[in-house]
């Protein structure tokens, strides 16, 4: 059994005790975005140098999963959470990876992606963790969804998008009033295809699951060498933001 923590709270309680300019350089060294493509290149490297040749073909997949569950570095006293939007999914990491993503792991992805789009931060982060939920609606819909007349004239790939509309929208942001005859609300229809779209999804996963010693080992590894990478790079990196505030303070 594995617990990923964060004291990511702890340090922003001590940031507040810091000059402005030391605080506004530590935030700009901590924001994701400022660290994914090198996380996901140590990550890369470390699964590809783990797996075996058996194994080969899960590793893309895991590599995106852990890019939205578990982009942290080493912090005092713990595991430090590079952007406290993704604390949710670090937090819940336990032995190590849940054995399925679940409906609402996907709509937090979705949700943090629109918060990303908002703040200007960019959205890449989930959007990847977001096309494997995309793909797997377009199979079920391909595969198993019973298709009636209001589905002839659209394709699948237009069906999947109405879906994971549907699916990832929080309820009290769907409509509860049918939009004509022979057809009920959003509320309705989501109620009706969750059911089944989680039953598709755990069913998927679990016949794509790594063995739990597996996982473990390249958990451990990827996080061993996020560690090494933000101990190896936090000083320049921070040693440049907090140049760049002074001059501009």
């Amino acid at each position: 059994m594995m617990k990923v923590e964060t004291n990511l709270s702890g340090v922003l309680d001590r940031l507040k005790r810091r000059p402005r300019d030391v605080r506004a350089a530590i935030e700009l060294t901590l924001a994701p975005e400022a660290w994914k493509d090198a996380l996901q290149r140590e990550a890369q490297a470390t699964l590809w140098a783990l797996a075996k040749p058996g194994e080969w073909q899960q590793v893309p997949a895991f590599l995106k999963t852990m890019m939205v569950f578990g982009v942290a570095g080493p912090g005092s006293g713990g595991v430090l959470g590079l952007g406290s939007g993704i604390l949710g999914f670090v937090s819940r990491m336990n032995s190590p990876l849940p054995p399925t993503l679940m409906i609402e792991d996907f709509m937090m992805a979705r949700g943090l992606q629109q918060r990303a789009l908002r703040t200007g931060s960019g959205p890449m982060l989930y959007s990847d963790f977001l096309v494997q939920f995309d793909a797997l609606l377009t199979e079920w819909v391909a595969t198993e969804k019973r298709k009636d007349k209001r589905d002839w004239s659209k394709s699948d790939e237009e069906i999947a998008d109405w879906t994971g509309h549907l699916m990832l929208t929080p309820d009290n942001l769907l409509s509860s009033h049918a939009s004509g005859p022979d057809r009920v609300s959003e509320l309705e229809a989501k109620r009706r295809l969750l059911p089944h779209i989680a039953e598709f999804l755990a069913r998927r996963q679990n016949e794509q699951r790594l063995p739990a010693e597996t996982v473990t080992l390249w958990l451990t590894g990827v996080l061993a060498a996020w560690t090494a990478l933000v101990r190896r790079e936090w000083p320049g990196k921070f040693q440049g933001h907090l140049e760049k505030v002074r001059s501009e303070l």
